[in-house]
C-alpha cells in the first residue's frame, strides 16, 4: 500500500533511507610564509603601552625595542624628517616717515580779522575811510566822545543828523537830560565814554551791520569799563547778544559779550522824553548799577 502511494506521488523509495551522517573537518589553511618574513603568531602577545613623545623625540625614539616589539618584530625604515621651509613670519606694514603735524597757536588773535587787534587809531581811520562799512567816512561817521580810559561806557543806538555834525553822541533836549543823568550820577562827559552801536546814520541795509557790532566790541574791549549802560531796547539787545524785549533784560543781570562786564539795560533819554514816568525807572537801573560800581574792587 506505501509502496503504490510512493509510486503515485512518483517518489522512489530508496531515496527515503537514512544515509549515514558525514563529517566533514577543514584542513587548516597553509601558511605560505613569506621569504625572510616572519609571519607572527596568532597568539594574543601583550602589547607595551608606548609612552607620548614629543615632536622632536619622535624621529630619534622610533628605531628604539619598544618600538619594534610593538611592530612584532618587523623591522621599519626609519625615513628622515623632511625640512619644509615656513612661511615667513607676517610683520606689520613698512613705516613710512609723515610729517609732523604743526598744531597752530590759537593763543593770539588771528591777524585775519583787522578789527580784532586793532588801536584807537586804526578804529577811526577804518571809519572814516569806510574800509568796513560802505556808508562811513570822514563827514558821515562818528565813533565816540569822551574819556578812553573811563569806567563807565554808554551806548545808545545811533548817532542823529545833529550829532554827525556836531562830533558828539546825544545832543538838544535828549542829550541835556543825558546830561543831568551823569550830573545825579556824579560824573561828567569827559569822564565816561559815549558811543553808538552804529557808527553812521542807520540805513535799510542790516547786512552792515556786522563791522558796527565789531567796532563797537573792540572799543570796549580797549576801554575796559567796570558798567556799560545801554540805552535804549535795540542797544540792549546789540551789547548782550540776546533777542528778547527790554523789560525782560532789565529784569536779568547781565554782561557785556561774556566779558565779565556788567551791563545796565534801561530807556534811553528819548523815550523819558516822550513818557515822563520812565524817568524813575531810569534812575532805578542807574541807581543798581551806581551800587554794583562801589562794590567792585
Amino acid at each position: 500500500m506505501t509502496s503504490e502511494l510512493l509510486n503515485q506521488l512518483h517518489v522512489q523509495a530508496w531515496r527515503l533511507r537514512a544515509k549515514p551522517e558525514i563529517q566533514v573537518v577543514s584542513a587548516p589553511p597553509e601558511t605560505v610564509e613569506p621569504e625572510g618574513i616572519p609571519v607572527p603568531s596568532t597568539e594574543t602577545q601583550a602589547v607595551q603601552e608606548v609612552p607620548a613623545l614629543d615632536d622632536d623625540a619622535q624621529v630619534g625614539a622610533i628605531e628604539s625595542e619598544p618600538f619594534v616589539a610593538a611592530l612584532g618584530g618587523h623591522q621599519v625604515p626609519v625615513l628622515a624628517p623632511v625640512m619644509v621651509a615656513s612661511e615667513p613670519a607676517l610683520t606689520a606694514p613698512e613705516m613710512r616717515e609723515e610729517p609732523e603735524h604743526v598744531i597752530p597757536d590759537i593763543s593770539e588773535p588771528l591777524v585775519s580779522d583787522p578789527v580784532a587787534v586793532a588801536d584807537w587809531t586804526t578804529l577811526q581811520s577804518m571809519i572814516n575811510t569806510g574800509l568796513l562799512c560802505p556808508s562811513c567816512n570822514t563827514n558821515n561817521a562818528v565813533m565816540g566822545d569822551g574819556s578812553q580810559q573811563a569806567q563807565w561806557l554808554f551806548v545808545f543806538d545811533s548817532p542823529t543828523t545833529t550829532d554827525l555834525r556836531e562830533g558828539q553822541i546825544c545832543n538838544g533836549r535828549a542829550g541835556g537830560l543825558y546830561d543831568a543823568l551823569l550830573s545825579a550820577c556824579g560824573m561828567a562827559r569827559t569822564s565816561v565814554y559815549t558811543t553808538t552801536v552804529f557808527k553812521c546814520a542807520p540805513t535799510d541795509d542790516l547786512s552792515l551791520s556786522p563791522a558796527c557790532h565789531a567796532i563797537l566790541r573792540r572799543q570796549i574791549e580797549l576801554i575796559a569799563p567796570k558798567v556799560v549802560v545801554a540805552f535804549g531796547e535795540f542797544a540792549a539787545q546789540s551789547v548782550l547778544k540776546a533777542n528778547e524785549p527790554l523789560d525782560a533784560l532789565r529784569k536779568q543781570t547781565q554782561t557785556c559779550f561774556s566779558t565779565g562786564v556788567r551791563v545796565v539795560p534801561t530807556y534811553s533819554p528819548l523815550q523819558m522824553l516822550e513818557h515822563n514816568e520812565l524817568k524813575a525807572e531810569v534812575w532805578r537801573d542807574l541807581s543798581t548799577a551806581l551800587r554794583w560800581y562801589r562794590q567792585l574792587p
